[in-house]
């Protein structure tokens, strides 16, 4: 551990070395690690930060010292010392006025960093600046991160969904998958996204499958879906995994109007729509009394 700080950099950098190698290192050590943050090498510096973000959580004593180092001259360090931060997660809070400002850094690795940090670390007050990275950064990877870390905030981040439509409205856009797995996350409180996602439904380069789970996870509010999802959960030319699907999301939308395609499904060829039908008919709980005589008949499938 003392070696980390020695005043030789040759020293500090083998000390350095060796604990990259190594592993985490015992939260002894974690605050003279964080001392290497102030060395005139900024190889050392970055090894550093990739030190305390191995050791993650129990490196949350040296927030302070990270957040010092997001000033770091070295673009290198910076998007170290802003994964490192991330790595600790929510015990990095208080950083996270410091990584809203590395948003706009000059260098997109440390605006990805820190873009990805934020959503671990789980502080709202970044979902209106990552929404606004996702729509206007000039880099892809950050834009990507930006869809990430909106995704690891789940329903917290529903304010982004007007942003997220907007994306599923644009033609010949490379984030719909990463648009649709934000919605997910974020689930029913994104229903107003529903128009928009069965818009994609119709595109066959752009993951049925997805989509599909996508509007199961929007739920009850989705209503306007169960046409397209009834056709697909019956339709004989569409993949089984798809309709496995689509009987699932007439399952979370919930409507009565949902039992008779899951009715027709559970008729299916393969045995595992025939399965989710059956299961997404029997979430309609006490309803689903009509449809009594098809689960009987279900007892007898030859399939088991």
């Amino acid at each position: 551990g003392k070696a980390v700080g020695d005043a030789d950099l040759k020293i500090q950098t083998a000390a350095l070395n060796a604990l990259e190698s190594v592993g985490p290192p015992a939260n002894t050590v974690t605050l003279q690690v964080a001392a290497a943050l102030r060395s005139k090498e900024s190889m050392n510096r970055e090894r550093a930060a990739l030190v305390l973000g191995q050791i993650g959580p129990k490196a949350k004593s040296a927030t302070p010292q990270l957040m010092a180092a997001l000033a770091d001259p070295s673009g290198s360090v910076r998007a170290g010392v802003a994964q490192a931060l991330g790595q600790i997660g929510p015990g990095a809070a208080r950083a996270a006025p410091a990584l809203l400002k590395s948003l706009a850094d000059k260098e997109a690795s440390v605006r990805e960093a820190a873009a990805s940090a934020l959503g671990k670390i789980g502080h709202k007050s970044a979902v209106g600046p990552l929404v606004a990275l996702l729509e206007q950064d000039a880099s892809r990877g950050v834009r990507r991160a930006a869809y990430g870390a909106l995704a690891e905030f789940g329903p917290a981040a529903a304010t982004a969904t007007p942003a997220l439509r907007r994306v599923l409205q644009a033609e010949g856009t490379d984030f719909f998958q990463e648009a649709l797995l934000t919605l997910r996350r974020i689930g029913p409180l994104a229903a107003p996204a529903t128009p928009e996602v069965l818009k994609v439904l119709t595109r066959r380069d752009t993951g049925s499958f997805r989509i599909a789970q996508t509007l199961a996870a929007l739920g009850p509010e989705a209503k306007a879906a169960l046409p397209q999802l009834a056709e697909l959960s019956i339709s004989p030319t569409e993949p089984y995994l798809l309709r496995r699907a689509a009987a699932a999301g007439l399952a979370a939308i919930g409507a009565d109007a949902a039992l008779a395609p899951l009715l027709e499904a559970s008729q299916a060829k393969e045995s595992q729509v025939r399965e989710r039908a059956l299961t997404a008919i029997g979430a309609f709980g006490p309803r689903f009394g009509p449809v009594l005589p098809a689960l009987i008949k279900a007892l007898q499938d030859p399939h088991k």
